[in-house]
């Protein structure tokens, strides 16, 4: 059996403390959560706003996963 190595790119720490490796799926999923999006649903509101919320998350994962692709072609070409 042969284990194949997950791709990871070199991102700062969030305390700006050093450096960290990521793969693909932690590095959408911090963009993710530290958009807030949630926050900003009203209960009076929550099927439309939810839907939307729903949406801009889509868009964060697709911006995201498009960052981490350009970070590990940079890496690769080094």
């Amino acid at each position: 059996m042969k284990l194949v190595k997950e791709d990871t790119i070199t991102v700062q720490r969030m305390t700006g403390n050093g450096e960290k490796e990521i793969n693909r799926e932690d590095f959408i999923k911090v963009w993710v959560d530290h958009a807030g999006i949630y926050g900003l649903i009203d209960y009076e509101d929550m099927v439309n706003m939810g839907a939307w919320v729903e949406e801009i998350k889509e868009e964060i994962t697709n911006l995201a996963s498009h960052s981490f692709d350009l970070k590990l072609k940079r890496k690769k070409e080094k």
